[in-house]
């Protein structure tokens, strides 16, 4: 077992080293206010569209 776990351990570790993470862009304007609070909206926004089931109309078929 303790083979195994070494094993995996090194492979993890070696993931790990290859993984890349993206950074944040530096911000454009001069508010980081500005900056922060528009990530904070972009990260609410939802790219599917948001129907309740009163809203949706069926095609007849």
């Amino acid at each position: 077992m303790q083979a195994l776990y070494e094993k995996l351990e090194s492979e993890l570790e070696a993931y790990l080293n290859n993984v890349k993470v993206k950074q944040m862009a530096l911000p454009s304007c001069g508010s980081k206010d500005g900056y922060f609070s528009g990530i904070s909206a972009a990260d609410s926004v939802s790219l599917n569209r948001q129907v309740s089931s009163s809203q949706q109309h069926y095609l007849p078929g």
